[in-house]
């Protein structure tokens, strides 16, 4: 069947899709035509700044003290939070080789290699993803000693949890918390500026390595998380171009995996112009926790023995309507 046809009879469908889907914070782009061409995604990221902007008023008016209502002032202008030395030195040597034990028998831990997910340009570069059993998971069957190490590790304090939250503009839990052990080397598809969703949520990172300009820091460009219009632009430009692509017989946009790009924006070059660029190059032990609403990337690697060997903290986004409470 014709592909043009074939999107013509699915449209019907695709409408009720997207209007089923519409509070829904991983489904990224609508499917639709007609919502494709109406400002359907600017209303949802109109409505979920609106709610977010809302929840972070309440969540920074429960401080008594003033250093901590300025921090969280601060991560919400710049939308990035870097704690350096978040574990010392002696816990993270121990951390390391757990990671390290865990990743090289994955089966004995419930250990799940998705490092096939991202392209990468050569055989040089490698991505390699361990996705440990979740915290709820956890509740329910037995994990190995090493993997609930990971999770004590993190949830020691509250301080990640309450960066997830205030990033994303609604209550995190333990039991939604994923955590995956991740080495990466050269160029991937992580390595272009993309947001994650168009919604504010927020991802975390904790280096394992000394990590300086050579080997794919975490970058970020600060304030982008902020501007409705020009989030606006870049994911209805990657719509049209997703939807309108008459070689793509299946596009699935609601995949999480699913990348906004910003190279492929008309308004690229502003963009690279307009935002302070932050190269997060820290030494082992630090954590940075940002809104990937906003543009990021992977650093670029100048050498291709520098390896980046880290824990990415991410969590169940679940509905825009959680913001309400």
């Amino acid at each position: 069947m014709n592909i043009v046809l074939k999107k013509v009879l699915m449209e019907p469908k695709f409408i009720l899709k997207d209007f089923y889907h519409f509070f829904s914070n991983n489904y990224k782009l609508p499917h639709s035509y007609f919502f494709a061409l109406l400002p359907y995604q600017f209303f949802r990221i109109l409505l979920d700044n609106y709610l977010t902007k809302k929840f972070q008023q309440k969540f920074i008016a429960k401080y008594k003290k003033e250093y901590l209502k300025d921090k969280f002032e601060l991560a919400k202008r710049d939308g990035i939070v870097v704690n350096k030395q978040f574990i010392d030195n002696n816990k993270l040597l121990e951390l390391k080789e757990i990671c390290n034990k865990i990743i090289s028998n994955p089966s004995k831990h419930n250990v799940v290699d998705e490092g096939f997910r991202l392209k990468k340009v050569n055989q040089n570069a490698i991505h390699q993803y361990f996705r440990l059993p979740s915290f709820k998971e956890s509740l329910s069957k037995s994990n190995t000693s090493e993997v609930n190490f990971v999770f004590d590790m993190f949830f020691s304090n509250d301080k990640l949890l309450d960066q997830l939250t205030f990033f994303s503009g609604t209550k995190v839990k333990k039991e939604e918390i994923e955590i995956a052990i991740s080495k990466d080397r050269g160029w991937n598809s992580n390595s272009d500026w993309h947001t994650d969703c168009y919604c504010h949520t927020a991802k975390a990172f904790l280096y394992l390595n000394d990590i300086d300009k050579n080997n794919s820091p975490f970058c970020f460009l600060k304030g982008s998380h902020k501007d409705i219009n020009i989030r606006y632009k870049v994911q209805k430009e990657s719509l049209m171009n997703l939807i309108f692509n008459q070689n793509k017989t299946d596009n699935k946009l609601s995949d999480p995996e699913l990348y906004l790009l910003v190279k492929e924006s008309t308004i690229k070059d502003k963009i690279y112009n307009k935002y302070e660029l932050l190269e997060c190059a820290y030494p082992a032990g630090s954590l940075i926790a940002a809104d990937t609403s906003g543009f990021h990337r992977k650093g670029k690697s100048n050498n291709s023995s520098n390896e980046r060997f880290m824990i990415n903290v991410t969590f169940h986004r679940g509905s825009m309507i959680k913001k309400l409470f």
